[in-house]
């Protein structure tokens, strides 16, 4: 991803340890160098919190925003979908949205605002929407990319914009047509976005699928969808 033209690169990142019901979860925080700004909550995809959610972070303190991204894989990383869905069994539904909620919980106490945008890939996307819909008045907005949920969808009250490849061989693109038109039913001011020729995680820019001119695109859309 190309780096936006109104950034501020002299962003700074942390490692920090949030204290959640399911114990000490480590977070990656960067913000940017006024040290305060809006809100976003990085929500990685089934191989943990690897350097393309780190990248995301980085880019968006650089675009002026406060970025938080929980690890709820205890800092291990998958590189293969076969390591991500045997590593998957070792983490329970509850352990992960403890470690979420936490995070969120953290990044509201160090954002500008009552609420805050949520950035997620994949399995981050389903956690996105599960927070905006059981903690709606706290998330803003919702980028999702890649990711497919069973949400209230009359429960959220967040803007939402999502990104998916007519590629997509692990929820497909029908699917995602599908939940568009739930949002919409439900009166969610939702937007989504089609990339030609693109897969699933696409965006990102350590996988096999990665499509540059693709992911190029689709963050920066996502930046102006944050800035609303």
């Amino acid at each position: 991803m190309d780096m936006d033209m109104n950034t501020d690169a002299n962003a700074n990142h942390d490692q920090i340890t949030l204290e959640t019901a399911a114990g000490p979860a480590a977070a990656y925080v960067a913000t940017p160098a006024g040290g305060t700004g809006p809100g976003v909550l990085v929500l990685h995809a089934w191989w943990g919190l690897n350097d393309d959610f780190r990248r995301w972070c980085d880019e968006l303190a650089a675009a002026g925003f406060v970025a938080l991204a929980p690890d709820y894989r205890a800092g291990r990383v998958a590189r293969t979908i076969e390591e991500a869905d045997a590593m998957r069994g070792d983490f329970g539904v509850e352990q992960t949205q403890s470690i979420v909620e936490s995070a969120h919980d953290e990044l509201l106490r160090r954002s500008e605002g009552g609420a805050v945008g949520i950035v997620g890939a994949s399995m981050g996307a389903a956690w996105a929407f599960h927070l905006a819909e059981t903690r709606p008045g706290q998330v803003d907005a919702v980028v999702a990319y890649y990711g497919i949920s069973d949400a209230d969808w009359s429960a959220i009250e967040a803007r939402v914009l999502h990104h998916f490849g007519d590629r997509d061989q692990m929820d497909p693109l029908e699917d995602a047509e599908a939940m568009q038109s739930e949002l919409e039913k439900a009166g969610v001011h939702a937007r989504l976005e089609v990339y030609a020729g693109a897969d699933h995680w696409f965006a990102e820019p350590s996988r096999t699928e990665h499509d540059a001119e693709a992911a190029t695109l689709a963050w920066s859309r996502t930046l102006d969808f944050l800035r609303g």
